[in-house]
């Protein structure tokens, strides 16, 4: 997110108010990816939660890190987090042969992806749909890990 475009400022004041929103009652807003807007002060009062920054993440699956993605889904499972922000989250496999980064893609849409869809709902998309925003279902469908 550039700090001088208009278009910007609205981006990051409607993220402000989702992330106001989940601090509000309680919860922790995890930021999978834009990160930076914390550190660089474009969304404030929100904490950094350290856990699950989405290239480790993608880099846990890749290696199998067994522990770190149980540990994920459980928090998934139990809704730890009253707001999750992250790039766009894949909607589909990629074939290797012809796509680029399909690889990568395709770890975090079968082994990622399931675990927040189970437990989060899409509520919007921002920054010309490269920003979800995704809220915890009223009721979690994750499957026994």
């Amino acid at each position: 997110l550039s700090s001088s475009s208009a278009a910007s400022d609205v981006y990051k004041r409607q993220l402000q108010r989702f992330a106001d929103r989940a601090v509000v009652k309680g919860g922790d807003v995890l930021f999978m990816s834009e990160r930076h807007l914390l550190t660089f002060g474009f969304i404030e009062d929100v904490p950094l939660v350290h856990d699950y920054e989405k290239m480790l993440l993608q880099e846990m699956v890749m290696g199998s890190n067994q522990a770190y993605l149980d540990a994920f889904a459980e928090d998934m499972a139990a809704q730890s987090y009253a707001m999750i922000v992250t790039d766009r989250l894949p909607g589909r496999l990629k074939d290797p042969a012809t796509e680029s980064l399909a690889m990568e893609n395709n770890v975090v849409y079968q082994q990622v992806v399931p675990w927040i869809a189970c437990a989060y709902e899409l509520r919007t998309r921002l920054l010309d749909n490269r920003l979800e925003i995704w809220l915890p279902k009223a009721v979690p469908a994750c499957p026994a890990k």
